[in-house]
């Protein structure tokens, strides 16, 4: 009964960082603005209080917004490559969570990298599969053109750092 607690505690703290910061901001920001409107509209203070109190919550949220990119799940037993915001190409141990921010990422063999967008958090399963989590990340990563990324794409951005990285996905 006690292991069980335990997994069900790690389950939930793995879902609790796996939140991008988009999903944990947006929603207050709107809720606590609708609520300060309705506030406001009823003329009670109270409810315009608690609206100020949600929104500022989101709006503490959005420096996280600027931070860069995050892997939170590496299940991956194998070494993963990723582009750091400021030291270029690094290789991640197996099963290792960098707690640093990233640009990008990829894995020997498949011949692609991975973009990722500022707040977006991403998780790598057994099998190598690179995804972001689930939340409004996960949308603003697709709505800007972030993902897996060709090598084509790779030479258009005349950045040396993301052809380095590149060529750590190919299959040699």
């Amino acid at each position: 009964m006690i292991q069980n607690s335990l997994a069900l505690k790690d389950n939930k703290s793995e879902l609790i960082l796996s939140i991008d910061p988009y999903s944990r901001s947006l929603p207050l920001i709107i809720g606590g603005t609708a609520l300060v409107i309705y506030g406001a509209y009823t003329d009670n203070k109270s409810v315009v209080y608690m609206g100020t109190a949600l929104a500022g919550l989101g709006v503490i949220q959005l420096p996280e917004l600027a931070k860069g990119a995050r892997i939170v799940k590496n299940d991956y037993n194998k070494p993963t490559y990723v582009l750091h915001e400021t030291k270029g190409v690094m290789e991640v141990s197996p099963f290792e969570i960098p707690d640093f921010r990233i640009d990008g990422l990829t894995i020997h063999g498949i011949n692609k990298v991975f973009k990722v967008r500022n707040g977006v958090y991403v998780k790598i399963d057994e099998n190598g599969n690179i995804e972001e989590t689930v939340g409004l990340g996960n949308i603003f990563n697709k709505l800007t053109g972030a993902g897996f990324k060709n090598e084509d794409w790779v030479i258009k951005q005349e950045d040396r750092r993301w052809e380095e990285l590149y060529k750590k996905s190919i299959k040699s």
